[in-house]
């Protein structure tokens, strides 16, 4: 018989992508299996959590994961780690309005990559959301290809500009928000999710949404979106 249980992780959190490995390794050794239930993050589910926090946390939460990774075989950066804290002091307006749905049973397989590629994409949408060129191509491989208005764009780092978040289709844009975000194909090294975003103006009214396909990629271990077909100007 096999038995099953619950598990309620958040995408954002080093502690859930720290534990997934472990979990695999409980499936594949005992009859269990994992329903994963995503959870918002802890700046939407209490964001008050925040204002009365104990000053030292982020020294604790620095230390924790770089003392726990190691004894697991995982790679933590101190980039990646101010990155997720970051995500979790984002407020809902900008770490996006739909959180990463669960992981479709024929890609249980690869639930951590599939976690790593939903993490690159809230990480670009905060980045991006924030108008911070650093923190967007971090959350990029490269070359980076985005196939949009009949054209095919090739990036490299350094060729994205302040300006781009002021002009074209962007002129009265303020921020936007994931409607979708499906993983399509999944393995090893790549994770191709289909999403649905939309554009908002500063007074919250909606400019357009557009669908896209995100090509997220592992280059020498590292994950970063590589490609984008949108329909997004």
């Amino acid at each position: 018989m096999t038995l099953e249980y619950d598990l309620y992780g958040s995408f954002r959190s080093p502690c859930s992508y720290m534990v997934t490995p472990r979990l695999l390794e409980l499936e594949a050794q005992y009859a269990v299996r994992c329903n994963l239930r995503q959870v918002y993050p802890l700046a939407v589910r209490t964001p008050e959590l925040f204002k009365t926090r104990e000053p030292l946390w982020v020294r604790d939460f620095l230390t924790d994961g770089f003392r726990e990774a190691p004894l697991l075989g995982l790679c933590v950066t101190m980039r990646s780690l101010l990155l997720a804290i970051g995500l979790a002091l984002a407020s809902p307006a900008a770490a996006g309005s739909l959180a990463a749905p669960p992981v479709p049973a024929e890609f249980a397989r690869y639930a951590t990559e599939i976690a790593a590629a939903q993490g690159r994409l809230d990480a670009f949408l905060v980045a991006f959301n924030a108008r911070d060129l650093n923190a967007f191509e971090a959350t990029l491989n490269f070359p980076h290809v985005r196939f949009a208005s009949g054209t095919v764009t090739i990036l490299q780092p350094g060729d994205m500009k302040p300006d781009l978040f002021g002009q074209g289709a962007l002129v009265d844009w303020d921020h936007s928000d994931w409607l979708r975000r499906n993983v399509i194909h999944a393995g090893p090294d790549k994770v191709h999710i289909n999403t649905r975003f939309a554009r908002y103006r500063k007074d919250g009214s909606l400019i357009a949404a557009f669908d896209s396909i995100y090509i997220v990629t592992r280059q020498d271990g590292r994950w970063g979106i590589q490609g984008r077909s949108s329909y997004a100007p």
